[in-house]
């Protein structure tokens, strides 16, 4: 046994392939996990450029995009809602859009992955203190499926996790380290 050791050290020492180390393997997506508050990266995958979202913007016919793969049915607790999962270019799930029955044009665009970054450098994963700090004044409000609080600003809405007890009296304080569940771009 106590002549294993330095024949391993030795095979080791004569492998020819070069060490592996956080700095030297490659990484397929740098981004993913990332949920930092920073200026919008040229590195960042996909970006939220004011109102509209890849090829996607709320108003415009769902037929035209080509990121729309998979059609679904959500349940809302208030019925059913048709929605249009939205997938990148390798073929992950970015978000969701929600249509009204008998309605074929985008409606509010949701987004759920970290992947994704606003012009602000606000992505999903950010916290409600980071959000009020790069956003200034935010307004609250509850989400119209469930009962999760929105922040929004300047057209734009972040879906927060942190859900209201229940449905009477005013709205209750958002503690600053709630993380963004959501970046909502409404119709």
């Amino acid at each position: 046994m106590r002549n294993l050791f330095p024949l391993l050290l030795f095979l080791a020492a004569c492998s020819d392939a070069p060490p592996t180390t956080p700095e030297t393997r490659p990484v397929e997506n740098p981004n993913a996990g990332n949920t930092a508050i920073y200026d919008v990266d040229p590195d960042d995958p996909y970006e939220i450029d004011a109102r509209s979202f890849l090829d996607l913007t709320p108003g415009a016919p769902v037929a035209a995009s080509k990121y729309l793969i998979d059609e679904g049915i959500m349940d809302t607790g208030d019925g059913e809602a048709h929605l249009y999962y939205i997938h990148g270019d390798r073929n992950d799930t970015l978000g969701y859009l929600l249509l009204k029955p008998g309605d074929e044009l985008i409606g509010d665009i949701h987004i759920k992955s970290p992947d994704v970054v606003t012009t602000n450098g606000i992505r999903v994963g950010v916290t409600h203190g980071e959000l009020k700090e790069r956003l200034g004044k935010l307004t609250y409000s509850e989400a119209i499926y469930g009962n999760a609080i929105l922040a929004s600003t300047d057209g734009m809405s972040y879906q927060l996790e942190f859900y209201r007890p229940d449905s009477f009296g005013p709205l209750p304080e958002v503690p600053d380290d709630t993380q963004v569940t959501e970046i909502i771009i409404p119709r």
